[in-house]
């Protein structure tokens, strides 16, 4: 032991220094190897802090740097996060993360991912953190219940209608049950929210249709299916609807343009038609052949049934139901009729088939 007084090295059975005669007690002499066993301590745990400080993120990276080479990225979060206040690490922290969380947003886990990218910077990051928010809030509120409720009532009208055993109604009925409270329910994407309201506007219009007939019919029934057929084209090109189902998904993005020329030329003909036949005269062939005239001024072609029920008073004496076929823009044409009996007025009403090149 040292003489806490001049610090010379004595014996440890000394009570006295024999250098500069300070009394010696064992609680100082205890209290000096306190000191030296303080200072060891001390020495170690700087030693370990300087290890765990320096060596072990410097290991941790490189281990990090392999599991991503690999794509290892959750054993390469798991190796590097706990050092990411090192600036050593700081680079692979940021990869091995957004790496991380790419594979738990693609399993749906998306609360996790932004737990992994809590303090990551970068603009993979802030991308994929803006992801899983969005992702998050579709499914909280009613983006992602209308998508699979809409889903599966397109592939029931579908398989239905191929079936050819389901009536119009029964299929508009159906899909308006389980869709018409979806409009006025709240969204997060605004896009989505309006192909739910569309998509709906759509069925209305067929529902209305089916207590119509003839070109009133068309036009109603024809509208509405352009709008479903629009609102699905958004619903699969940008949200990847029945994407599972080939050939659902390439028709409704195929054919919406299609249906939505299609109503547009009947709404066309028709108005055209409505002006022309007002107040039509008829003229005769012989006693029960008459005819009419008229020149199609819309730049279409179509093909036409008319259906003409001809009335004595208040009694209907004879329909006649002439097609015509091919009727070309600009083109004058004759419509034959035959009438069974004598008539005083008649009800000209058509259905339209335009012919779309």
């Amino acid at each position: 032991m040292n003489c806490p007084k001049c610090n010379k090295e004595i014996e440890q059975s000394f009570k006295v220094c024999p250098y500069c005669g300070e009394i010696l007690s064992k609680e100082k002499a205890s209290k000096n190897n306190n000191k030296k066993i303080i200072a060891i301590i001390t020495a170690a745990v700087l030693s370990m802090a300087l290890i765990l400080c320096v060596l072990l993120p410097i290991i941790s990276n490189s281990k990090a740097s392999t599991y991503i080479e690999q794509e290892n990225y959750k054993k390469a979060y798991q190796t590097i996060s706990k050092f990411a206040w090192n600036p050593i690490c700081n680079n692979n922290n940021q990869i091995a993360s957004v790496g991380y969380a790419n594979e738990q947003f693609s399993n749906k886990e998306y609360e996790n991912a932004l737990k992994t990218l809590d303090g990551i910077n970068s603009k993979e990051a802030k991308e994929l953190k803006e992801k899983c928010n969005r992702e998050i809030q579709m499914n909280k509120l009613a983006d992602y219940s209308f998508l699979d409720t809409l889903k599966k009532s397109v592939e029931w009208r579908n398989a239905k209608a191929d079936e050819g055993k389901t009536s119009n109604d029964e299929l508009v009925n159906y899909e308006l049950n389980l869709l018409k409270d979806f409009p006025d329910k709240e969204y997060y994407n605004d896009d989505i929210k309006a192909s739910a309201k569309k998509y709906v506007d759509g069925l209305q219009k067929q529902n209305e249709a089916l207590k119509l007939e003839h070109s009133e019919y068309q036009i109603k029934w024809h509208d509405g299916m352009a709008d479903r057929f629009e609102a699905l084209k958004t619903l699969c090109e940008n949200y990847d609807l029945l994407k599972d189902d080939n050939e659902l998904y390439t028709t409704y993005i195929s054919k919406a343009e299609y249906w939505r020329k299609y109503s547009d030329e009947i709404n066309a003909i028709d108005k055209d038609l409505n002006t022309r036949l007002d107040n039509i005269q008829f003229d005769t062939d012989g006693y029960n052949d008459y005819y009419f005239t008229y020149k199609n001024g819309t730049t279409y072609s179509y093909n036409i049934w008319f259906y003409i029920d001809y009335y004595k008073g208040s009694t209907k004496v004879s329909r006649d139901e002439p097609y015509i076929e091919n009727v070309k823009p600009n083109k004058k044409i004759k419509v034959s009729s035959y009438v069974s009996d004598k008539w005083e007025t008649c009800e000209i009403l058509w259905e339209i088939e335009p012919i779309i090149e």
